[in-house]
């Protein structure tokens, strides 16, 4: 008798050990979330930071944008190969955290910040500009059905029917 309820204790103390474990394991599981989505979100807001220091940083870089910008650029040769690349970086940090947000690792705010800065990133750019987006989107077939490339091949049309104020 004594040895069945010395096995039912161990059973109870091992059932117990099992769901302190599990219990265990989920709130590590959480934490683990928690950094990641941390760390997502650091590294999302370093990248717009160092495009940030760029143009605070390098005047002549400055000056290009502010030029790309206006409404009589003519972007040409290295010029448009320029624009292109800055393209191509905001591309990547916007798909970034938007496949970051759609994951469950970014926040909300994270994917608003993305489309508020895609939509002031357009209005304020260059007729000349415009074609140099719409070129690179076109680079990028594969990515044509994303939300950002709908959204930002929408902004395009209507700037295109609406003039410079959308």
């Amino acid at each position: 008798m004594k040895l069945k309820h010395l096995n039912e204790w161990l059973s109870f103390g091992a059932n117990l050990g099992v769901l302190v474990g599990i219990i265990f394991l989920i709130i590590e599981l959480q934490q683990t979330n928690r950094i990641a989505r941390v760390s997502a979100e650091y590294e999302l807001r370093n990248n717009f930071s160092s495009l940030n220091e760029l143009h605070m940083m390098d005047p002549d870089y400055a000056d290009f944008i502010t030029y790309t910008s206006s409404d009589n650029a003519v972007i040409e040769g290295a010029d448009a190969f320029r624009v292109e690349q800055g393209i191509n970086r905001l591309l990547n940090i916007w798909l970034a955290g938007i496949f970051s947000y759609e994951n469950g690792i970014a926040s909300e705010m994270i994917y608003n910040n993305i489309i508020d800065d895609a939509r002031a990133v357009i209005e304020n750019n260059s007729p000349a500009a415009r074609v140099l987006w719409r070129k690179q989107l076109d680079t990028y077939p594969s990515l044509e059905s994303t939300e950002l490339f709908q959204y930002i091949y929408g902004l395009l049309e209507s700037y295109d029917e609406l003039g410079r104020e959308l």
